[in-house]
């Protein structure tokens, strides 16, 4: 073989195997999108498109259910979508999750969103101040963050939460009021009133649970084991049915029974 044969070959090699790294590099990026790790971590530092949350959360006391979603970009075409699920009244954090969506994607997340949960944009910081004093207040009592929160967290580390200001007073008058929601389950729904016994002063939280016409037996407040159960109730803490819904509920303060 000749030297300039040689050369060429040599100059052949290295750029096929520049080639295979750089194949390998892509793949490497494109599966770290797949995992919640790998998104947030693209995502960090990333211009901030988007941040909306419920209206009624901000602009009242705190308490109430609502949801955020919060959007930053990786590249033109592709950004991460955070969406909380918020419970101003006792769990603080009820579901969070990331999904990697392009900015039309957002649009459609957004419509869906906006009607039933009266979103507004915000400022981040102010969305990140929300947050903080939730998660905060809930840890309190024993409730952490649901869904993938710990790991979505770090897309809010370059936020300053402290340039908003505003402070907020969840619950009832800053008391926890657990609301079942029609997907919780039974078990779910004693794990809650566990940590609510275990944390607070008796009559210190409030409860109110839903349940099908038929089937009321399942969640009764004698199925929560506990000296602060008062199986008792009183006429006052008893609704009628939901008319389209056959739903019967029960709303009652937990008091010490005589």
């Amino acid at each position: 073989m000749s030297i300039k044969e040689n050369q060429r070959q040599k100059k052949l090699a290295k750029k096929k195997t520049k080639e295979r790294s750089k194949r390998k590099q892509m793949v490497a990026e494109k599966n770290s999108l797949k995992s919640v790790p790998g998104l947030i971590r693209k995502a960090q530092g990333g211009a901030i498109k988007h941040c909306w949350i419920s209206s009624d959360l901000i602009r009242g006391d705190g308490s109430g259910m609502g949801s955020m979603l919060f959007a930053r970009e990786i590249s033109a075409a592709q950004w991460a979508l955070v969406v909380v699920l918020l419970d101003g009244d006792c769990l603080g954090v009820k579901d969070s999750f990331v999904r990697l969506c392009s900015p039309s994607d957002f649009g459609d997340y957004l419509d869906r969103a906006r009607g039933p949960s009266k979103l507004v944009r915000c400022e981040p910081s102010v969305a990140k101040n929300y947050l903080d004093q939730l998660v905060d207040w809930a840890s309190g009592f024993g409730m952490i963050p649901k869904g993938d929160f710990a790991r979505i967290y770090p897309i809010f580390a370059d936020i300053d939460g402290s340039a908003s200001q505003q402070q907020y007073r969840f619950g009832i008058d800053g008391q926890p009021h657990f609301i079942q929601g029609p997907h919780d389950s039974p078990e779910f729904v004693r794990k809650v009133m566990s940590l609510l016994r275990a944390n607070c002063e008796p009559g210190a939280y409030k409860f109110s649970l839903f349940m099908a016409e038929g089937q009321a037996s399942i969640l009764l407040p004698g199925d929560f084991e506990g000296p602060e159960w008062d199986d008792d109730m009183d006429d006052d803490q008893e609704a009628d049915v939901i008319d389209s819904t056959a739903v019967r509920r029960i709303d009652a303060a937990t008091t010490t029974p005589n």
